[in-house]
């Protein structure tokens, strides 16, 4: 049996198609700091629960490690800001130094902020097999 997926973040996405562009884009910023940059869908969610456990390094709000645990699986997330609000789940302080406890870990990595060495020291310090990247490939 599949568990199902409570995904708010993904409903509030979908209500706002018909919204002007101006307040469409409100929303999406007021959405992003309730629940994070990308918007997860279940497809993309289930594609990364076959590679749990997860270590998330910038989970901000953990939205993404909620969602995925829902679905089954095993998520440590860390966040340099690790109390922000809303906060989906428990959140733990830290950077890609935790990388070092999670070596047999699929490292997630959404959307590393812009202009902040972050992901690079994520990849830089780790040591596993696999790496789920959520963001643009050649953007920002």
């Amino acid at each position: 049996m599949n568990p199902s997926l409570i995904n708010p973040y993904l409903q509030a996405f979908r209500a706002a198609e018909g919204l002007s562009p101006h307040a469409q884009s409100d929303l999406r910023k007021a959405l992003i700091w309730a629940y994070s940059w990308s918007v997860p869908d279940e497809a993309s969610l289930r594609g990364l629960v076959a590679y749990s456990p997860l270590v998330e390094i910038g989970a901000g709000t953990g939205y993404w490690a909620w969602c995925l645990e829902q679905l089954g699986a095993r998520v440590s997330a860390y966040d340099r800001e690790p109390h922000q609000s809303p906060r989906w789940k428990e959140i733990l302080p830290g950077g890609p130094e935790a990388l070092s406890r999670h070596a047999e870990e699929t490292l997630l990595l959404s959307w590393p902020p812009l202009g902040d060495p972050m992901g690079e020291d994520c990849l830089r310090m780790f040591r596993g097999k696999h790496v789920a990247y959520i963001g643009e490939w050649r953007g920002r």
